[in-house]
């Protein structure tokens, strides 16, 4: 938990409550699924309900993880893949307790999703020739992402939150074969 964060729950920030966020520091969509441990701290006096957990996956601009001499119209507009899941468990947090819940989110994306196309003669035409010519699948030219995990409390109008970066191992990534042998 930053600074930020602890100034927040000790004002009453989402109901008092505390997360923690692990998850590995890197991915690719081949995983299929991003194991995560979410460690939640309960109020200081009062109990309090967790109603979900919601998980948002989303791709950081370059000029978020780039240094200051980077290309400023490269990606600047935002994102291009915001990834929303749901844990829908209640979870019941005592005054001063501590809960760690081991979580198993899937990716919004399959290995084979990334070679797939949509075939010209299923469209027709020329949107059809258009269409066919795209892949549809994951962005692997992306490297870096921001996974938030929000906890939203029951009766209180507010959720606590955490957030960790995430490394795509898979981006530009590319494979050659020469006599043989894939490098």
């Amino acid at each position: 938990m930053g600074l930020f964060d602890s100034i927040k729950r000790a004002m009453g920030g989402g109901g008092g409550v505390g997360v923690k966020l692990a998850a590995p520091k890197s991915f690719t969509w081949d995983d299929q699924q991003l194991p995560l441990v979410i460690t939640l701290q309960g109020h200081k006096e009062e109990a309090r309900t967790i109603e979900r957990i919601e998980f948002e996956l989303q791709d950081l601009p370059d000029q978020q993880t780039s240094g200051a001499n980077s290309d400023p119209t490269d990606r600047q507009s935002g994102t291009i893949l915001t990834y929303l899941w749901d844990y829908n468990a209640p979870i019941e947090l005592g005054p001063k307790a501590e809960h760690t819940v081991q979580i198993t989110m899937p990716l919004p994306f399959t290995s084979t999703a990334a070679t797939s196309v949509i075939e010209p003669d299923a469209v027709g035409g020329m949107l059809g020739k258009v269409l066919g010519s795209v892949k549809m699948g994951p962005p692997t030219n992306v490297r870096d992402y921001r996974l938030t995990a929000k906890a939203y409390l029951v009766d209180i109008k507010g959720s606590a939150n955490a957030s960790q970066n995430l490394r795509y191992g898979g981006a530009f990534r590319s494979q050659t074969t020469i006599g043989g042998f894939t490098f």
